[in-house]
């Protein structure tokens, strides 16, 4: 596995990113029926380190049901309102005792569906992150609230693993370095940028990982041989290496990693073999989202990294993104 120089992380706004200031407006979205505690701790712990304020959201969704539409129907979600309210005023309340005054609010979002709900108020109000709690109760990834919330939110999604460190010590950004004034170079920076951000004032461990690997290897061997294939394999190396310097330099961040890692292979298990082998409390990564069925996958690599990682994932998209998501109301227009 390959490894590029390597210095302990440090803080934005030293010797690190361009003047990179920490997280300064973070949202927290408490799902109904996801623990909220281990999320908040972390959205908590970021608005700290980024001298940021901090938006516990909940919302309430209003079922298609007939039965919703009798007088029975709508005193069950008076109730689910008032118990949503109550839950989220005691989040509050937590956040408010882990902050200075004046940093904490709340605001309860009112739709069809509580993450489409979370999606346009994101639209209309973007965050620089929203942190929202991993139930981590399916060994098939993420449950379908965070699937569409990496999928559809413009803005950087974190999923908080339960069970982990109450804040990253050690952070894994993998990136696509691409060629200078690509999307994928620009989302390169993101990710990056997005994975010291988080650190605000503090020192982080952050590594930065590009998995490479020539297309059709075994077939290129069984024609060319292994002398051929390994030259091959030698000249992509080195390219990776190459695109992954000057990424590193345009994002200014030369002195701020830890280390940077070349592993070979399909990039997806790459990732994840790397994600155990450093034990990275976070993995952060980009969406690619620029053509096929916009808003429904993030990636062949990212989603297969997001359904099989069991760590906190942050996901953020790529310049230029657009959400497909729409009011319901112009939806059923059909206006896009």
């Amino acid at each position: 596995m390959g490894t590029v120089g390597g210095a302990v992380g440090t803080a934005p706004g030293t010797d690190g990113g361009d003047d990179m200031k920490g997280l300064e407006n973070v949202w927290v979205f408490v799902e109904a029926r996801a623990p909220a505690s281990e999320a908040l701790a972390v959205a908590a712990e970021v608005t700290r380190r980024g001298d940021g304020t901090l938006t516990v959201i909940g919302a309430v969704g209003r079922s298609e049901d007939q039965v919703f539409r009798t007088s029975f129907g709508r005193k069950v979600l008076r109730m689910v309102r008032e118990d949503r309210e109550s839950r989220l005023r005691s989040l509050e309340d937590l956040a408010r005792s882990a902050l200075p005054p004046g940093r904490v609010r709340s605001t309860m979002l009112d739709g069809e569906v509580p993450w489409h709900s979370v999606v346009l108020h994101a639209i209309a109000h973007p965050p620089d992150l929203l942190v929202v709690p991993a139930r981590g109760d399916d060994t098939f990834g993420p449950d379908s609230v965070t699937q569409h919330l990496f999928r559809k939110c413009p803005v950087p999604v974190w999923s908080v693993y339960p069970g982990r460190v109450p804040f990253p010590r050690r952070v894994l950004a993998a990136v696509d370095p691409g060629v200078s004034g690509s999307v994928e170079r620009d989302l390169g920076r993101r990710v990056l940028e997005l994975a010291l951000r988080v650190a605000g004032t503090r020192p982080i461990e952050l590594h930065a990982a590009h998995a490479w690997s020539i297309p059709a290897e075994a077939l290129i061997r069984s024609k060319f041989g292994s002398r051929r294939t390994q030259a091959l394999l030698d000249q992509q190396r080195q390219l990776a290496r190459e695109q992954m310097e000057e990424l590193i330099t345009e994002a200014h961040l030369e002195s701020s990693l830890a280390g940077t890692h070349l592993p070979a292979g399909n990039p997806a298990p790459a990732i994840l073999a790397l994600a155990e082998e450093l034990e990275a409390d976070l993995v952060v990564l980009g969406s690619s989202g620029r053509k096929g069925l916009a808003g429904i996958l993030i990636g062949s690599t990212a989603e297969a990294i997001v359904t099989r990682v069991a760590r906190s994932v942050a996901v953020v998209k790529p310049p230029g993104y657009v959400s497909p998501v729409l009011p319901l109301e112009a939806a059923a227009m059909g206006i896009t």
